[in-house]
Order: C-alpha cells, then structure tokens, then sequence
C-alpha cells in the first residue's frame, strides 16, 4: 500500500494540488486502480475539484490551462512543443525548434519548466550543460495542446529528425577519449531516444528506425541495454525491407553484436552472414572488412578455429589496403584471442600487446578493454599473478569510468579466479559475489553462467561439493540450451572433476569422455592452465579401475550426444537434489 501511495505522488510529480485533488477520489478507487488509471491519462482522472476552491483550482486541468492562458502566444508555442520531449531535453535540442534562450528563461521564471537538478555529462569543449524538464503533468498537457492545434505530428518530425542527426554525429566520438562523457550523455537522453523509436514504428518511417538503431550500437551493447536493443531491432528491420543496402547492412551488423552479446551465436552468425552479403552486393570494402572481424569472432566463439582464422585474415587484409590504423590494432587484439585458444601462447602476446599498443595510441578505451582480458589470462597461465591482477584492475577502472556492466563482470570474475589460483579463498568469494550479482542485473545468459563456473571452482576447493555442484549444473543448463558446445565441454569437465573429488570415478570418466566427444568436434585446446588439472584427475580415475574397465566408461561417455551428456550429469544433480 505504502509503495502504490508513493507511486501515485511520484506520477502526480508531488504536485499539492494534485495529491489533494486525488485524494478525494478514495472512496471511488483503490490505490491501485488510480495509480493505473494515472499511467494511463492522469488529467482525466483529476477533475471535478472541490466545489470550494477557486474555479481556476477545480481540477488540475484547469489550473494549468488558466496558466497556460496567461502566456503570449510565442511562449504557449514553446511550452507545448516542449511537450514532445521525454525526461528532459538542453537549450540545443530548444533552438532546433526555432526558439531561442530568452523564451526558454520566461517559461522558467513562470514555473512551467523546471531545471534539472544536475547538468548534463560534459560537452567536447568540455563545459557541462544544463537540462530543462517539464513535469510529467504539464507534459501530458502540452501534448494535448499540440493535438489541438494539429502540431503533434509536425513536432514528432522534427524531435525525431533532431535526434537522429545527434547520435549519428555522436558515433564517430565514441572511439575517441571522451567515450565516457558522450556514453553518459547519450544515456542521459535515452527516453527519447526510446519516444523516437516508437514514434518511428508507429508511423511506418523504417529509414530513421534502422538508422537510429544502427547508431545505437555502443549505449546498447556497453551500457547493459541488449536485451532492449535486440527488441527494436527485430521490430525495426521487419519494417524496414525497402531501405538503402548501407543502412539494412549496419543495422543487421549490430542486431549480431546483440546477439552475440547475449551468447546467441547462431543467431548471430545468421544475421552477420546476411550484413556481409549486402557489404559485399554494395562493393563495401569497409563494411566488408568490418563483418569479415564481427564473423571470425562469432566462429572464434564456438571453437570453430579455422573458419574464425579465415575471417580474421580475410578482414585483416582489407584493413591494411585501406590503411586503416583503427581496423589493424584490432585484429591484432582478435587475432590474439584466438591464438590463446589455440594455445599459441607466444604469439598470442605480442598481437594483444600490439593491439593494445595501437588503441592506446588512437584512445578508443573500448577496444583497450577488450585487449586486457587476454593478457590477464597470459600473465595467469604464466603464474604472474601480480601482472594479471594490473591488468583486470585497469580494466575494471575502465568499465567504471565507460559504465560498461559486461566489463565490470569480466574485470571482477578474472580477478576471483586470480585469488582462487592464490589460494586467497575470502578475497575470491568477495570479487565473485559482486561479479555474479552485477550479471544478474544484466541478465546476460553467458555471463551468469561464466562466473557460475568459478563460483563452482571455488566451492570445489572449499570441499563444499553440495554448491560446487549446484553452480556447475546451472551454468551447464544455460549453456546447453545456448547451443554453447565449447562452454558445454567445460562444464562437463568441471563437474568430472567434482564427481572424482566426491569418490565416484566412473562417473568423472564418463564426463571426460562426453567432453573429449566434443572437443574433438570443435577442435578445441585444453588451455595450458586447465591441463594439469585434468592430467591429476585422469591419474586418479585411472588407478580405481584396470585397463578395460577404465577404457569401456570413457568409451561409454565419448559415444554420447551432447544432449546425452547434458541429461546424464543432470540426472545425477536431480538426484543429489532430493
């Protein structure tokens, strides 16, 4: 009850007359009913005041038309075009409609448009810029008064076209050193960015759709909006057929990021495959060059090594003929992931340094994250804890400073591991906690199921088999049913370890066998990190049974499905769970 009544105030923007207007409908409505009725059309439901007040007073209705009455016909003009934007808009986004500051100033001095309480995130000439806001309640008349006067079609042009050419002019500054000021501000005005989306769909204008979408990439995907932007993209790219090749291909570029993001490989690989073959119809070398990379990460991603391999080179090659310094640096960062995966340790090195190397130089942060995992995990592979712990702290710094939630987790997870490799048991607990709940908030399926595992791996070396095997069937029923066969063969392979530790070997053999069945499938390397692990537990399964029973129960479980496998060790976790 409590928490409806504040939703109603909140809804009425706290306004007294509002409160005291409403609150002689109690005896008509249930709190809940009003505060529904107000997300719906809150003016209708605040009229016939009390008789005892002025007339201007009755409703709130009219207490806003009397004051709107009272403004001069350029003022009334300005406040319900403002009526177009959504949670705020600055003096630019005024001035695109023609208006100017003083009429903005007179508006505010009459109390029909409210400062925020704090500036925008700072400009390119670094000055922070106010924010203006009409409340939701005069915002809901102002809308009706454009309706009126048969503006409001006019004006949602006009916001969506102001918007539109905003973001694409913003894109270009986000691989530059203030990517966090411009994340922060596109996120800042992200409900109206929303309004135009919906504005756009609803009148069938699939260009700016697709366009803005296409735009949308990085506030999506860095600032833990997936889910949300893969939504208006599926919406907005069944609308938008009969669009321009550049702008379907894009759109459908970053449709796979989402996707991938979210750890739909296939379907990423599904939309990406079809934004190259338009790159390609269109005699895009860039677009090209820039899906050949998103390709080879898709591939990379299942275990498919030399397809990944192939994409990368093919992507790599083109950057290098348009000179292109940005599209270098970063294969050079993939092209050393996929070397770690091919446990070519070496040069996996030098790629990620040369590719850090080359985004520090041109300050693009964000392909800077992404170059740090790699070498924390070459400095962990090394023993060199106290590297691999510099690097998941830069990292974790650098997701703070960009608000990227992924990173955070990536950044927090890795350092768990490191602590769980020191035998610091504590410390690992800690950073896995606040990992796992940030990922939660996210709910990104891989990356739950990511610190899930180390979650296990650190209740396996506490002896607390009953968790250990908890986290690591969660996490192998997410990436089961992400059709995630590398991740799947990791996780058999950790609950082998967990059923060799609780005293039933067969079963570990089984699990290993069901996980080799499927590496060999993918070709996929054991990390080096991983081998010694999986070497003592292959000695201590070997020594309960002879020769011929040990090679029938491996036998037994490298002839499994994968769904075979997965309903086997899922089987035994029902078990344990009764």
């Amino acid at each position: 009850m409590v928490a409806t009544i504040s939703a109603i105030c909140r809804r009425l923007d706290c306004l007294p007359l509002a409160i005291e207007l409403i609150a002689a409908r109690i005896d008509l409505f249930s709190p809940q009913t009003m505060l529904t009725r107000l997300q719906e059309r809150r003016l209708d439901l605040l009229a016939d005041g009390a008789h005892d007040l002025p007339e201007r007073h009755r409703t709130l209705h009219n207490a806003i038309q009397y004051s709107y009455a009272l403004l001069d016909e350029r003022e009334r003009h300005l406040f319900r075009t403002l009526g177009v934007f959504v949670d705020g808009f600055d003096l630019a986004a005024v001035t695109h409609f023609g208006f100017d500051a003083a009429a903005l100033q007179a508006l505010l001095n009459k109390n029909l448009v409210q400062a925020a309480a704090r500036p925008v995130a700072a400009s390119t000439l670094g000055a922070a810029e106010r924010r203006f806001l009409l409340l939701e309640t005069l915002r809901e008349y102002a809308r009706e008064q454009l309706t009126i006067n048969q503006e409001a079609d006019l004006m949602q042009r006009q916001h969506a076209a102001y918007y539109l050419q905003w973001v694409e002019m913003v894109e270009p500054e986000l691989r530059g050193s203030k990517v966090a000021a411009w994340l922060e501000r596109l996120e800042t005005e992200h409900n109206n960015l929303r309004a135009v989306l919906t504005w756009a769909l609803a009148t069938g204008d699939s260009m700016t759709a697709l366009r803005l979408c296409g735009a949308l990439r990085v506030l999506w995907d860095f600032r833990g909006h997936a889910l949300e932007g893969k939504r208006w993209l599926e919406k907005s790219l069944a609308a938008g057929v009969d669009v321009p090749l550049a702008i379907r291909a894009n759109a459908l570029s970053v449709a796979g990021e989402l996707e991938q993001t979210l750890g739909s490989h296939a379907q990423a690989q599904i939309l990406v495959e079809q934004s190259l073959a338009l790159y390609q119809s269109d005699n895009d070398r860039h677009g090209v060059a820039c899906m050949s990379q998103q390709l080879g990460g898709i591939h990379r991603a299942q275990g498919r090594y030399a397809q990944a391999h192939f994409f990368y080179q093919q992507s790599f090659t083109l950057f290098h003929e348009l000179e292109d310094k940005w599209g270098i640096a970063t294969l050079h960062i993939v092209l050393g992931h996929l070397a770690i995966n091919q446990a070519d340790y070496r040069q996996a090195k030098v790629l990620l340094e040369q590719g850090l190397a080359g985004h520090r130089e041109v300050g693009d942060k964000m392909w800077i994250e992404f170059a740090l995992p790699g070498l924390a995990l070459l400095a962990l592979q090394e023993g060199k804890y106290p590297q691999a712990i510099l690097y998941c702290e830069e990292l974790l710094l650098l997701a703070q400073e960009l608000g990227d939630k992924v990173g955070a987790v990536d950044a927090l997870n890795q350092l768990g591991r490191i602590a769980l490799h020191q035998g610091e048991f504590a410390q690992a607990a800690r950073y896995l906690d606040q990992s796992f709940a940030l990922a939660q908030e996210l709910d990104y399926p891989l990356l739950i199921a990511s610190v899930l595992t180390q979650q296990g791996n650190l209740a396996l070396a506490q002896v607390d088999f009953g968790r250990a095997h908890r986290c690591y069937c969660q996490s192998l029923q997410i990436v089961h049913q992400l059709a995630d066969r590398l991740e799947l063969a990791n996780e058999l392979e950790n609950l082998a370890d967990l059923a060799n530790a609780q005293g039933d070997a067969e079963r570990a053999i089984r699990l290993l066998g069901a996980a080799a069945s499927l590496r060999q499938v993918i070709g996929v390397y054991l990390l080096a990190s991983e081998q010694p692990r999986q070497q003592h537990l292959i000695a201590t399964a070997r020594a309960q049974f002879d020769e011929s029973a040990y090679a029938t129960a491996y036998a037994t479980g490298y002839a499994m499905t994968a769904n075979q496998a997965v309903a086997f060790a899922l089987a035994h976790f029902a078990e344990n769970a009764r």
